[in-house]
């Protein structure tokens, strides 16, 4: 049987290579102040006990707001840590510790800040700047934590989304090639070629059906990250790819002028499907990377305004410590 019509060739456009989603924002680790915490309360805070009850009182508050300060800036770190981390699907474990522990953070940086409010009016004059520079720090803190909550929640589902993601853009990048070389194979226009471009179609059609469901996973994952222009590019997909499965069980069937008939339709809903794929997002992961940033974006402006202020109040201890010991 003669026949020179033959399926297009024309290849979609490959999915573009895939790295992940990552934070708006990256910058310098959070100073530990930990070690001049400590070496704070052991001297106790600088502070001598000639005064009256009053202020000695005012003193053992600032000595608890100290430590506390001290016992919750390992957690900090850790939590400005995942902040300032790449969305990848390793964060998401990392990402949900850190939200569990950042209540009682908060709460430990709470207390601090209430303990150096209530101590400051009856501190002497010589250990104001100190305790002054400790309450910005733990406002500043008390703020970062506060705004963390909706970065580490963005960070947990983003992360949870965005291994789905990727994996479902390289099975689509591996269902495409398949179907390309099914076309090779029927138009060889020979029952072995009929018969192995159908057997690849199958192939192709379980990655997109694979890619399909790791999409809907991602969504599920994290809803803000809206996949539906991708899922129906996949059901589009999948129902051509059926559509050349017939045409090929038609070639084998021996009708082959209704195979080329069935042709000529198949290649125009190929075209247009070429068209409706340049409209996608540019990839899976990139809707997940702006999903993060709408969900994200405005509480991580604060939380890094929050970042400086806590950074320059910690200057400043480190400068009011260097200068007592000096003085000592």
């Amino acid at each position: 049987m003669a026949d020179t019509t033959t399926m297009a060739e024309t290849p979609d456009p490959p999915p573009p290579a895939e790295g992940p989603a990552e934070h708006p924002r990256r910058r310098w680790p959070l100073t530990v102040l930990v070690i001049v915490l400590l070496a704070l309360l052991a001297g106790g805070v600088a502070l001598g006990v000639r005064y009256s009850s009053r202020v000695r009182q005012a003193q053992a508050k600032l000595d608890d707001a100290v430590e506390l300060m001290a016992e919750a800036e390992d957690a900090l770190v850790e939590i400005d840590a995942v902040v300032r981390s790449e969305i990848t699907s390793a964060l998401e474990t990392r990402a949900a510790s850190a939200l569990e522990t950042r209540p009682d953070t908060l709460e430990a940086v709470k207390e601090a800040n209430a303990l150096l409010t209530e101590a400051l009016p009856d501190l002497p004059d010589e250990d104001v700047p100190l305790a002054e520079a400790l309450l910005d720090g733990a406002e500043a803190r008390e703020q970062m934590l506060t705004e963390a909550e909706v970065i580490l929640e963005a960070n947990v589902k983003a992360s949870g989304a965005v291994g789905p993601a990727r994996d479902a853009w390289t099975a689509v990048g591996e269902a495409e090639q398949l179907s390309q070389d099914a076309v090779k194979e029927y138009n060889k226009h020979t029952e072995a070629g009929v018969k192995q471009s159908t057997a690849l179609t199958d192939q192709a059609i379980a990655r997109l059906t694979a890619a399909r469901s790791l999409l809907e996973t991602a969504t599920a994952t994290f809803p803000q990250a809206d996949m539906a222009a991708f899922v129906t590019y996949l059901d589009d997909r999948i129902a051509l790819l059926q559509t050349s499965k017939k045409i090929d069980s038609t070639w084998l069937a021996g009708k082959v002028e209704e195979a080329n008939a069935m042709l000529d339709a198949y290649n125009k809903q190929e075209a247009a499907l070429i068209e409706q794929a340049k409209q996608l997002p540019e990839s899976p992961t990139a809707v997940v990377a702006a999903a993060y940033e709408t969900a994200a974006g405005e509480a991580t402006e604060n939380y890094y305004a929050a970042r400086d202020a806590a950074e320059a109040a910690d200057e400043r201890i480190r400068t009011l410590t260097a200068l007592s010991e000096q003085t000592d």
